[in-house]
C-alpha cells in the first residue's frame, strides 16, 4: 500500500470515530456509508498537450452523518488518468515513430475531502447535494521518446513531475441519486466535478526537441536532430476532472416513520351516535357507532364568550367541504376534499370494508366519507374508483366524472377496462335519473315526520345568544341531563340540500364543526356530514 492511500485511510477512519462516538438514540441523527465507481473525464487543460491525461476510472468511498437533513460529509477516493493512447498518437503524428521506442506511464490523485450534504427524498427515490473541500496528492507519469540515430539513443521528449509527495488544497461539488431497496441499503448514481488550486507545490517539466525532416527522405537523421531547436518549460499540475459513477449507500441508525397510534381525536361522550340512542332510549346502531369513532373528529365546546361570529377568529373558519352550485338537477352539492391519507394498515383496511358494505346497502351518505378518506391514498387505489362511483349513486354526476376521470388516469390494473365499462352505465344512468322537485321532498318529509337542524355547539350554558346566527334561522337548544349540556341548532328544515348549503355558512363564520342533525318525529336519529 502506497503511503499516500495509507494517509487517506487513517483520514476516513479518524473521523468516522470522531462522528462515530456521537450517540444514535438522538432521534433526528444517522450515519449514511457510500461507496462508488465509474469514469473519471479530465477536463481542459488537464487532458491535452503536454499533459495528454485520457478517459480514466476511479473509486471512492467515504460516510455522511446526518442531522435531519443536513449533514457533515467525507469521502476520499483515488483517480487514475492513462497517457499512453493520447501521448502515442502526438509522437506518431509529430515524430513518426513505432509504439515500442515511447514510454508513458499514467496520471494517479489521491485525495480526501469533508464538507456539507444536503439530503431530499421523494419516496424511495434520495438526492443529496454535496459541497466538500479537502487536500490531494497528484503523481505526475513520466512519458518520454527516445530515437535511436545509427549507434546512439537520443531523447526528444520527455515529460516528468517533480516531488510527488506534496499535498494540495482540492475542492468538489456533486449530485448523488439514491433508490433505497429497503430502510438501510440502496443503490445509487453519483456525479461530482473534483478541481485542484493553482498552487506552487506539484509542478511539471517539459522537454522536446522541434525536429523537421528538411530533407524529405521520409526519417529523421541525427544532423536533423543537433540543428533542431530544443525547447523546456515548466508549469503548475491544476488536475480537474467530472466522475460519474454507481455505486451502494447504506443508512445506519436511520429511524423509522413512528406508526400511527390512533386516526383521529375521540368524539366527546356527549356526541357519540351510542349515546345519543341512549339518551332517547332509541335503539343502538353499532356499525355505524364504531365508523363514526373512526373517521369523525372531535366536535368542539366554545366558552359562549369566545364563541366565533362572523368577522371573529376567521381563521378557524376553514372546511373541508365546498359548496357546488348550479348543479344542473337542482339544488346544491358536497364537494368532498380528500385528505392526505393517514391510516395504519388496519385502520385503512377497516375503513374500505365499511365503505363497501354500506355502499352495497345502498347507505351512500355513510359510504361517501369511507371512501373520501382512503382516496388519496395509493395503497387503496379502488377507492378511488368507489368514491366516483358513490357520488354517481347520489346524483353528484358531474363530480363523479371528474374524480373518476383522475382514477382512470393513475389506474394501470388489468380490470381498468371493467372498470370503465361499470361506471360508464352508472354514469348513464345518473345523468337520466332528475332529483325530486323541492316542494315534493319538503312534503314529503313533512308527512313522514323527517327534519334536519344544525348542531354548531355544545356547552353547559342555557341562554347563549349567536345574533349572526339567528338573521339566518330560529336557534334552539336541546338539554342533555346525563352530561349537563345544551345543544345549539339551527331549526327547522325539511330539505336535506337547503340544510347542508346553510351548514356550510355556518362553518365559514368560524363553527366549523357544524353538522347536521336528522329527526324522526321530533327524535333525534342520526348526523350527516360531520367535519373531516
Amino acid at each position: 500500500m502506497s503511503r499516500s492511500r495509507l494517509k487517506i485511510y487513517i483520514f476516513l477512519v479518524l473521523t468516522f470515530l470522531c462522528f462515530g462516538g456521537i450517540s444514535f438514540a438522538q432521534s433526528k441523527n444517522y450515519l449514511q456509508l457510500h461507496t462508488s465507481a465509474g469514469v473519471s473525464t479530465p477536463m481542459p487543460k488537464f487532458r491535452f498537450q503536454p499533459m495528454f491525461a485520457g478517459l480514466g476510472s476511479y473509486y471512492e468511498g467515504g460516510f455522511d452523518y446526518f442531522f435531519g437533513k443536513l449533514g457533515l460529509a467525507t469521502s476520499g477516493g483515488i483517480i487514475y488518468h492513462p497517457t499512453d493512447k493520447l501521448f502515442k498518437s502526438f509522437i506518431n503524428s509529430k515524430y513518426n515513430a513505432s509504439a515500442n521506442q515511447i514510454l508513458s506511464s499514467k496520471w494517479e490523485t489521491t485525495y480526501g475531502l469533508l464538507g456539507l450534504v444536503y439530503k431530499t427524498n421523494k419516496g424511495n427515490w434520495e438526492f443529496d447535494l454535496t459541497g466538500k473541500a479537502g487536500v490531494s496528492q497528484i503523481k505526475v507519469p513520466v512519458m518520454a521518446y527516445v530515437k535511436s540515430f545509427e549507434q546512439s539513443s537520443l531523447e526528444l521528449f520527455n515529460f516528468y513531475g517533480g516531488a510527488n509527495n506534496e499535498w494540495q488544497p482540492t475542492w468538489s461539488s456533486g449530485i448523488r441519486i439514491a433508490y433505497k431497496l429497503s430502510d438501510m441499503a440502496g443503490i445509487q448514481l453519483k456525479g461530482d466535478y473534483l478541481a485542484s488550486t493553482n498552487t506552487q507545490k506539484s509542478t511539471y517539466t517539459n522537454s522536446y526537441v522541434d525536429i523537421q525532416d528538411r530533407n524529405k527522405n521520409g526519417s529523421l537523421e541525427s544532423t536533423e536532430y543537433f540543428e533542431s531547436p530544443k525547447y523546456t518549460s515548466t508549469g503548475n499540475i491544476n488536475m480537474q476532472a467530472v466522475n460519474i459513477g454507481v455505486g451502494l449507500v447504506f443508512q445506519l441508525g436511520r429511524p423509522s416513520p413512528p406508526a400511527a397510534k390512533r386516526m383521529f381525536a375521540e368524539i366527546p361522550e356527549e356526541d357519540r351516535p351510542e349515546q345519543v340512542n341512549k339518551d332517547l332510549n332509541l335503539e343502538v346502531l353499532p356499525v355505524k357507532a364504531v365508523i363514526r369513532q373512526v373517521i369523525e373528529p372531535e366536535v368542539d365546546k366554545v366558552h359562549p364568550s369566545k364563541a366565533p361570529e362572523s368577522g371573529i377568529n376567521k381563521e378557524l373558519a376553514i372546511s373541508d367541504t365546498e359548496i357546488i352550485e348550479n348543479n344542473p338537477f337542482g339544488g346544491d352539492e358536497i364537494k368532498y376534499n380528500a385528505p392526505e391519507s393517514r391510516y395504519d394498515a388496519e385502520g385503512a383496511t377497516f375503513l374500505y370494508k365499511a365503505g363497501e358494505s354500506y355502499f352495497s346497502g345502498n347507505d351512500f351518505e355513510s359510504a361517501m366519507p369511507c371512501f373520501n378518506k382512503l382516496k388519496a391514498d395509493p395503497l387503496y387505489p379502488h377507492a378511488k374508483y368507489m368514491f366516483a362511483m358513490t357520488l354517481s349513486e347520489m346524483g353528484n354526476c358531474e363530480e363523479a366524472a371528474k374524480e373518476y376521470q383522475e382514477f382512470d388516469n393513475n389506474y394501470k390494473g388489468s380490470d381498468a377496462r371493467t372498470f370503465k365499462i361499470i361506471f360508464k352505465s352508472r354514469i348513464e344512468k345518473c345523468k337520466t335519473i332528475l332529483k325530486p322537485d323541492h316542494d315534493d321532498i319538503v312534503a314529503g318529509n313533512m308527512a313522514n315526520g323527517v327534519s334536519y337542524k344544525i348542531q354548531f355547539i355544545a356547552m353547559k350554558q342555557s341562554n347563549a345568544s349567536f345574533p349572526k346566527l339567528a338573521e339566518m334561522n330560529e336557534i334552539g337548544n336541546e338539554f342533555l341531563p346525563s352530561s349537563g349540556i345544551y345543544r345549539y341548532n339551527l331549526e327547522t328544515y325539511y330539505d336535506l340540500d337547503h340544510a347542508t348549503k346553510d351548514m356550510n355558512k355556518v362553518r365559514k363564520m368560524g363553527f366549523r364543526d357544524a353538522f347536521i342533525a336528522v329527526y324522526s318525529d321530533g327524535d333525534r336519529v342520526d348526523t350527516l356530514h360531520h367535519a373531516k
